[in-house]
């Protein structure tokens, strides 16, 4: 029996090296292992590149569109145009109404009696206002007695309608 014990003593402390090793080799292996960095998700917006658009001097504004989308003006409006065919449409009217609230309030179109939501809002220092209607989505902008209205009435444009509505600057020459 005295064999065994002197055989257990030595096992002993052998045992315990193997295991430290074994623990500091997975410590080790962890720490310098590769993971590779994941991938990044698709923003649900659109995912092309932007472009400026400036219209004529008779429209007086600058607006960021989707770089794959065609802009045409024509005779004080403008058309976006996606791929799918579906619009934007942007167009203004003078007013002598100096702020946009009476404007929108006083209007003949009675845009407070057909909102379903709307929210006041500033794009880019102008008074703005963005309603949802039954059917559409409106920006109504307003400068020096202008009410720019940008509108599309395709549910698929509506966060480009957004993107490119925020991104409205009146540029006059």
């Amino acid at each position: 029996m005295a064999k065994k014990t002197d055989l257990n003593k030595h096992l002993s402390p052998y045992w315990v090296i193997v295991a430290i090793i074994l623990i500091l080799g997975l410590i080790y292996a962890n720490k310098y292992s590769f993971v590779p960095p994941p991938k990044p998700t698709p923003s649900p917006q659109s995912e092309s590149p932007f472009k400026t658009f400036k219209s004529s001097s008779v429209m007086d504004f600058t607006i960021q569109v989707p770089a794959n989308y065609a802009v045409e003006e024509k005779l004080g409006g403008v058309k976006i145009i996606s791929n799918n065919n579906s619009e934007i449409t942007i167009g203004f009217n003078s007013t002598n109404y100096d702020n946009l609230k009476d404007y929108y309030n006083n209007s003949p179109n009675r845009f407070n009696d057909r909102v379903k939501q709307k929210n006041d809002l500033e794009i880019n220092g102008l008074q703005g206002i963005k309603s949802l209607f039954e059917d559409h989505v409106t920006y109504f902008i307003y400068t020096k007695n202008r009410v720019y209205i940008i509108s599309t009435s395709f549910s698929s444009l509506y966060s480009d309608l957004d993107q490119i509505a925020l991104s409205f600057r009146y540029t006059p020459n």
